[in-house]
């Protein structure tokens, strides 16, 4: 062996271990031949754990496993398959059982013997995550210029509420949501309602009482967004109401009229996961936009009032 043939393994070796995406050899048999540090980082594995072992219980998620087993039989037989030279994502699994998305392209070396594939993987946890983040805020930014379109055209609170409850209900995944106002006697009144899925709502015009824990009250004593995570346990006549309504959590946030609290919007769910924890933020920007109508509406008022005198 010439001297460039036997420091040519360990060149290759270094290469491959300063790819920044994970590469792994598989043999025809779907066992692992050769990994680089990459995968290591990536998969939570070391490079002895791995090479020998079949690849589809190391990174391949349980339903996934006997799809990858039939794919890989069918090429070796056919040399025909949907994965080889296709890039696309598919869920991947590490060694804590924890399961992520990645991004994979195989190619098929041109070696002597029996068939080896090389697949190159590309963690794209991020670039998913930014992607949602990205719809996430095209979605609340169309459902605040609906609103604020409503706003603008001068329509009564009672459209504002109508539309303020639908849209921040569909946008944070809501099964129910309602407007309500607080009034002078320590007391709330629903004023609008929506509702979807079957999910049971709080009627308009339904009253109860501020001296419960429930998410009305705290936003009512706090002047601040609020979240009701478990209403299992709470105590009170309207905690009750809630549970029989199947509702288990709950977020909202203050309507202010001229700096003054006038009421909340709320939107709960029947799902045992509560909402997260950027909600209360959404919620207070259609909030603000209520608000908004609400001073709109009082001023048209007073300026028909003055009219009316005049």
């Amino acid at each position: 062996m010439t001297m460039e043939e036997h420091e040519a393994p360990a060149l290759l070796q270094a290469i491959l271990d300063a790819a920044f995406d994970s590469i792994i050899t598989m043999d025809a048999d779907g066992l692992v031949v050769e990994v680089n540090r990459a995968t290591e980082e990536t998969f939570g594995y070391a490079a002895s754990e791995m090479v020998g072992r079949e690849l589809a219980e190391l990174i391949i998620p349980p339903d996934l496993r006997e799809a990858h087993r039939r794919g890989v039989e069918r090429y070796v037989a056919t040399g025909e398959g949907e994965m080889v030279g296709h890039p696309v994502e598919l869920p991947a699994m590490r060694a804590d059982g924890s399961q992520f998305p990645v991004e994979i392209a195989i190619a098929r070396p041109q070696v002597p013997g029996p068939p080896l594939f090389t697949g190159f993987l590309r963690d794209v946890t991020a670039r998913k995550r930014d992607e949602q983040a990205l719809r996430t805020l095209a979605a609340e930014q169309a459902a605040l210029r609906r609103v604020a379109t409503v706003v603008a055209s001068e329509s009564e609170p009672e459209r504002v509420f109508e539309v303020v409850t639908e849209e921040v209900g569909r946008l944070l995944g809501a099964d129910t949501a309602n407007m309500i106002r607080y009034e002078s006697d320590k007391s709330a009144v629903v004023t609008g309602g929506w509702s979807t899925g079957g999910a049971g709502n709080v009627a308009v015009g339904t009253s109860g009482g501020l001296d419960g824990p429930t998410l009305a009250s705290k936003i009512w004593r706090s002047g601040r967004p609020e979240r009701v995570d478990d209403y299992s346990e709470l105590p009170g006549e309207l905690a009750s109401v809630l549970r029989d309504l199947g509702i288990r959590s709950s977020v909202g946030a203050p309507i202010r009229l001229g700096g003054r609290l006038w009421g909340a919007v709320v939107v709960s769910t029947v799902a045992e996961t509560p909402f997260p924890r950027d909600a209360e933020q959404r919620i207070a920007n259609f909030a603000e936009l209520v608000g908004i109508a609400l001073v709109n509406a009082e001023t048209r008022q007073e300026l028909a009032d003055s009219r009316a005198r005049i």
